[in-house]
Parts: structure tokens; sequence; C-alpha cells
């Protein structure tokens, strides 16, 4: 029953239908992690710890309950419950890399690099270079940005199949550490040993965006949609820069309407889809999209967006609505706090 009220898109009252049986049986293992697998997949993350808190309270020192409450726990921040759950995993060989890869998240949360160093330097194996990726965050949050380049440079060597994939990563490192200058170098560079990668070419587009570079993500994304005239997320990251920063609204109009023919759903495109109808003054269209997208997805960038166009077509109320909730889920998101003020003056 669940699994076709599921299918048929009536999440809410599939899990209520779950939570009703796991209420009837309390002891029935299957129903419980069918219960607590829903609230996961809708991303309600606290409720699935509870129900995998209390299948510990019986089963203590099951492995794969203490993984799972271990990696929901960091997922909501509950650092000390982490520890707890995944130090016991320790117990356990063949999960001791894995658990280790999570300890060192773990004492990240609790700021404590140098705990949390150690453990990823322990890590062996097929996680290692998962491991190498935490490391470099490190030493770039630190401003140790030689340190963080060496360890990448490393694992390329070791694993040089993986090294577009050890590019992208550390670019995106770089531009969350706010090194958005070395991030675009080091693309720049990847991209003269890969000229043809087309994950390359739309990342050094998408920083260069960053670093309020319109001419190069044009560039990158023309580039990018001459070898595949459907790469759906270059029409979209176009389309929307254009909307955006230009006033060229029938070219982003004619992109963003591509992306969305081939990507229908995404609600990064019914947003910039909305976005590009509010430039144009279709307000109504732009909110019936903006939604849409909302609905999918209460992303703070979308949350703004709706808010911003609620707010031009005179439903101040509804606005101010839209943005608390917003806030509410993402307390110091930037995207709604620049529009309220903005909009607000």
């Amino acid at each position: 029953m669940s699994r076709l009220l599921s299918v048929q898109d009536q999440f809410e009252e599939a899990e209520k239908v779950l939570s009703q049986a796991v209420s009837h049986h309390p002891e029935d293992r299957v129903m419980q992690l069918a219960y607590a697998g829903s609230l996961v997949t809708h991303n309600k993350y606290q409720a699935a710890f509870e129900v995998y808190r209390n299948m510990l309270k019986a089963e203590p020192d099951d492995p794969d309950l203490l993984q799972t409450a271990g990696v929901l726990a960091i997922e909501l921040n509950l650092w000390p419950e982490a520890r707890l759950y995944l130090e016991k995993l320790l117990e356990y060989p063949k999960m001791r890399d894995h658990t280790r890869l999570l300890l060192g998240k773990v004492e990240l949360g609790f700021g404590d690099m140098d705990a949390a160093s150690d453990y990823f330097n322990s890590v062996k194996g097929e996680l290692q270079g998962e491991a190498i990726v935490q490391l470099a965050k490190i030493e770039f949050e630190a401003g140790r940005i030689e340190s963080g380049h060496k360890l990448f440079d490393q694992q390329r060597l070791a694993e040089p199949d993986e090294a577009i994939a050890y590019y992208l990563a550390e670019a995106e490192l770089l531009k969350l550490a706010d090194y958005i200058d070395e991030g675009l170098e080091l693309l720049a560079a990847a991209i003269k040993i890969y000229p043809d990668d087309l994950d390359l070419l739309y990342s050094h587009g998408m920083l260069s965006i960053d670093n309020g570079d319109i001419v190069t993500l044009e560039k990158r994304m023309r580039e990018i949609i001459a070898a595949n005239p459907d790469h759906a997320l270059a029409l979209n990251a176009l389309g929307y820069t254009l909307a955006d920063e230009t006033d060229r609204y029938e070219e982003a109009l004619e992109l963003i309407t591509r992306a969305l023919e081939l990507m229908p759903k995404s609600p990064a495109i019914l947003d910039s889809m909305g976005w590009v109808l509010f430039r144009m003054g279709r307000l109504d269209e732009s909110i019936s999209y903006l939604q849409q997208a909302a609905d999918i997805n209460s992303d703070g960038e979308i949350t703004a967006h709706l808010g911003e166009v609620l707010w031009h077509s005179g439903k101040r109320e509804e606005a101010m609505s839209v943005w608390k909730s917003g806030l509410e889920r993402e307390p110091d998101n930037k995207h709604i706090v620049e529009a309220m003020k903005r909009l607000q003056k």
C-alpha cells in the first residue's frame, strides 16, 4: 500500500501509513527500516534519526544501525552522538576505513583539525582519495594553498584515471575557501591537458561568473553547446546569466526553453525560466514557474526569487511569508537576506 502511494506521489500519506504500521508493530525491523528509509528519501533526517536511535536501544551493537545513525547524526550536526555511534564501529575491521572517514568529519564538526587529520590520514584503500580531499580542504581553509595543491597533485599521480575528478574537486574546494583566482588558474591548466572535457569547461565557466566574468562564462558555455547541443546545464547557465546580468532577454528565454525541454522537472531550470520571465515583465507566468521550482526544492536562491517576484506583483505579505519560511530553514541564507534588505529599503 505505502509503495503504491509513493508511486502516486502521495508521499505524506505513504509515510502516515508506514508510521501507523510501525506503531502497531514496533518489533518489526523490516517495517522500521522501511519507515526510516521513506523519511530519509524525503529529507526528514531528524525523524529518521529518531527511528534509528530507538532501534539501537534494542540492538545497541548492530553495525548497520550504528553506521546509518552516525551518518544521520553528522547530517544533523549532532556531533557527540555521531562520535558515540561511530566509535563503536571501529570494532568491525571491514567497516574501519569508512568509519575513520566519517569520524574525521565528526572531528571537523567539533573543530578539532588535528584529530580530524589523524583520522583522514589513517584511511586506506579505495576511500583514501576521499580522505585526501578532506585533508586538502583543511589545508585550503587554513590558507595553506600550496600544501593543498600538493595533496591533489599526489593523488592525481596515484589515480591518473581520476585526474579530472580531482581537478574538479580541487576547484570546488578553492571556491569554498574563497580562492577564486587560484581555482580559475587550476581549471585553465587542466583544460590545456584535457581540452575536450565538458565538465572542466563547465566548471571553469561557472567559476568565472563568481569573479564577475560574463565573457568567459559565455565562451565556455558556447563551447559546450557546440560540442553537445543538448547539454541542459550549459544551456541553463548561459540563459540564466544573460537574463540576470544583461538585457538579452529573448536570447536567454530561448536557451532556457531548450534546457527546460530537456529537463522539465529541474528546479534550477524552472527557477531560471521564472527569472527570465520576471525580467521580461511577465510576472504571473514567472510566479507559476518559481512556485513549481520551490515545490520541488526550497533552495535559498529559489525562495529569494519567488519572494522578489511576489513583492513586485504587489503580494507583499505573501512575499514576506515565503522569505520568513526560507530563513527558518536557512537562517543566514545570503540570497534571501539580500533580497529582503534591497526591497524593504
